[in-house]
């Protein structure tokens, strides 16, 4: 079972049933509910399989206080990873994967966002659409005049 604070604006997971799963979902809409939260367990069209949870308040949203690029996870990954950042304020963004020469591998992101937190799927392609091989790469974040670096892994 779940036990634990959630930070109720960032909820909004896919959660897929297997063993404790549905437990899970259970105890994050009654602890929802017992915060005077409305929670609500939908199940998507898409992926009949997967759950999604979300919680919604009349709050403000909270935005990031800085601007970040976060761990990927899974990392090392195969065949896909997940890239988490920050914005602050709105900016234009560019998320890039470099092999370990330098060169472009992938554009992920060019163009407007918004402020909030933010992620991008990497699903291990480079920009014609062939898995890449094992090795390291390089997850580059441009926003706002600032740039992040990440080093990842690939693993076959």
């Amino acid at each position: 079972t779940f036990s634990g604070s959630v930070d109720w604006a960032m909820v909004g997971l896919e959660l897929r049933p297997a063993g404790t799963t549905m437990a899970v979902v259970r105890d994050l809409l009654a602890l929802a509910s017992s915060e005077g939260l409305e929670a609500q367990k939908d199940s998507g069209p898409a992926d009949p399989d997967a759950t999604t949870l979300a919680a919604t308040t009349d709050a403000t949203p909270v935005l990031p206080e800085v601007f970040e690029l976060k761990p990927n996870y899974p990392n090392p990954f195969n065949p896909e990873t997940r890239i988490a950042y920050s914005l602050p304020v709105d900016s234009e963004v560019k998320l890039i994967v470099y092999n370990s020469r330098g060169q472009k591998v992938r554009q992920l992101i060019d163009g407007f966002q918004t402020a909030g937190f933010k992620s991008a799927l990497w699903n291990g392609r480079n920009g014609q659409g062939y898995a890449v091989s094992s090795g390291v790469y390089f997850i580059r974040l441009e926003a706002n005049h600032q740039v992040f670096v990440r080093k990842v892994l690939m693993q076959k």
